[in-house]
């Protein structure tokens, strides 16, 4: 069990005491890092146990992956890293007051390795035994979180394993490990700045730390671009930036001056190394944001040129850039594309055609704007497969085909071809949600609200249905 798992698991039955992230409040965020946890990172906490009167999180405890912080009216703040401590245990003390009545006084000592005490204090009484649990159990079965030991690629892969997981903040704080061990990586600066562009999406709700986020972002990759080595790594890293410039420029204070850098960057990667698709991508939805259709028209031909893309999870975005062609009324281009799209992954698959409804209206265009192209092809067969219907339909008021002969023939391949996509593309959804079980309603809503006609979107907006939330609640999240 992971520390986060360990401490959420322990504290969650002392209700509205602790607060866990993401759902902290960023006024009791604030004054935890402001009085309790001096200094860290925010986005590093994971829960707090607030024992003010009043609510307002400036005295309590701050638990991160690594330490715990406290502090009361009594002391400032200590923090107390989890590898240190030996155990922890709870005492009740009963004594007399002056009135004669009976008064209970509950303790927690926390001691180091050495049996040391190096925490004592007078504690709630709904708080002594589960903060000793949880000490305890974090003792008793370290989890990699805690473990100094680790080797830097250790860390690193944690990092990334945290990311596959959209776990920006987890992902964070082991790039932050690495880079304590090696702070003239070019390749964890551009893995971190990542991380950044993941919490980007998570403070939907703040755009200040949207902007904080990026600009943190930024700094990383300047630092990846310093201590690149040679011109591979040189290149990656000006992709890396590039591509983080086109992804969250519109989340800065001046989006246009990002794009142009963006392009900047990503065309000295490309001089570098030019047979690297995704930078030839990356700087085509660059052009298309700024509106120079031409240039961009080039790039995405020339990412067909060169790309080992997954067609199936890759066409979408295709689709959208032919789309924002064909809106802006560049219709050469638009065919130009469509063209190469089709000689790399469709020519007599007409399945993948049928996958996406937005590929016929765009067929249909070009076709009445007097585009020629291999689209004719597919409007000459759908026109067949129409006539071919309507001759079986025609036929089956006469006679009812045995169930071999539905089966068969060119409307029956018709009817498997969209029953296996509708099959894929329910199993496709399902393992999206496989994946999404554990995360927070903001993240969910973000991608079911950006990748709608996607698997992850389709699955983000099933599990949020799942939750309780209606179709507009969803949209207004």
């Amino acid at each position: 069990m992971s520390i986060e798992q360990t401490i959420k698991e322990k504290l969650g039955e002392l209700g509205n005491s602790a607060y866990f992230a993401p759902s902290i409040n960023p006024k009791k965020l604030n004054n935890a890092v402001t009085y309790i946890a001096v200094g860290i990172d925010p986005s590093f906490i994971i829960a707090i146990i607030d024992i003010t009167l009043f609510g307002s999180a400036k005295e309590g405890y701050v638990f991160t992956y690594d330490t715990m912080y406290y502090k009361d009216f009594t002391i400032d703040s200590i923090s107390i890293p989890y590898d240190q401590i030996g155990r922890a245990e709870y005492k009740v003390n009963k004594k007399t007051d002056k009135k004669g009545k009976t008064v209970t006084e509950y303790y927690i000592h926390v001691y180091d390795k050495n049996n040391k005490i190096i925490l004592d204090k007078f504690t709630s009484s709904f708080l002594y035994d589960k903060l000793t649990e949880l000490l305890n159990a974090i003792v008793s079965e370290p989890s990699k979180d805690s473990d100094k030991t680790q080797t830097m690629e250790e860390m690193i892969k944690c990092g990334d394993e945290a990311s596959k997981a959209w776990d920006s903040k987890k992902a964070l704080f082991y790039y932050n490990k690495a880079l304590e061990i090696n702070n003239t990586s070019s390749i964890i600066y551009c893995k971190r700045a990542s991380a950044y562009g993941g919490l980007i999406m998570d403070s939907i709700k703040s755009h200040q730390d949207q902007v904080n986020f990026f600009s943190k972002g930024i700094l990383d990759l300047n630092e990846a671009i310093k201590y690149a080595k040679g011109d591979e790594e040189m290149s990656y890293c000006l992709k890396q930036k590039g591509s983080f410039l086109m992804n969250y420029a519109c989340y800065s204070e001046d989006e246009d001056k990002y794009l142009n850098e963006a392009i900047k960057n990503l065309s000295k990667s490309i001089k570098l190394r030019s047979v690297d698709y995704e930078a030839f991508y990356s700087r085509a939805l660059v052009f298309l944001e700024l509106c120079e259709y031409e240039k961009a028209s080039a790039d995405l031909i020339k990412t067909l040129e060169l790309d080992t893309m997954n067609e199936e999870s890759d066409s979408y975005y295709f689709i959208e850039c032919i789309k924002e062609l064909i809106n802006s009324d560049m219709f050469k281009e638009a065919s130009n594309v469509f063209n190469k799209y089709w000689e790399k992954y469709i020519n007599d698959d007409d399945q993948i055609l049928s996958r996406n409804s937005d590929w016929e209206e765009i067929i249909s265009v070009l076709s009445e704007k007097g585009y020629k192209g291999n689209y004719e092809t597919y409007m000459a067969r759908k026109e067949a497969i129409r006539k071919a219907f309507a001759d079986s339909k025609a036929n089956s008021d006469q006679t009812v085909p045995d169930k071999e002969e539905k089966d068969t023939g060119l409307l029956g391949g018709i009817v498997n071809i969209v029953k296996k996509g509708v099959n894929s593309y329910k199993g496709a959804i399902e393992k999206e949600k496989e994946k999404m079980e554990d995360w927070t309603d903001d993240r969910l809503a973000s991608i079911a609200q950006t990748k709608q006609a996607l698997p992850a979107g389709m699955a983000a907006m099933q599990i949020l249905k799942e939750r309780g939330y209606t179709s507009s609640q969803i949209a207004r999240m």
